[in-house]
């Protein structure tokens, strides 16, 4: 049986290492990743896994993905909590 979705999930992956380019939380989410020890292809798919949870959220709420909002609730979330080793949104 062919599943339509099984494509999708092999290849989630592949938006994600570009992504780092054009998205500062993309980019924080994966240098977060390579710092806590993890390999590049681990840390591309940290960063396909946020990416998964963003788009799920778009798709859910019926919205399109909006930058701005994000970076606002990522800055919110900056400023509440307590610094440490990552200001990033642990999205494992």
């Amino acid at each position: 049986m062919n599943c339509p979705a099984r494509s999708l999930i092999r290849n989630r992956n592949r938006p994600a290492c570009p992504s780092r380019s054009i998205s500062p939380w993309a980019a924080a989410i994966y240098d977060d990743a390579r710092a806590r020890g993890k390999d590049h292809p681990h840390a591309v798919r940290i960063t396909a896994r946020a990416w998964t949870y963003v788009i799920w959220r778009c798709w859910h709420d019926g919205t399109a993905y909006d930058p701005a909002k994000y970076n606002a609730l990522r800055a919110n979330l900056a400023r509440s909590t307590p610094p440490g080793p990552s200001t990033a949104p642990d999205l494992r």
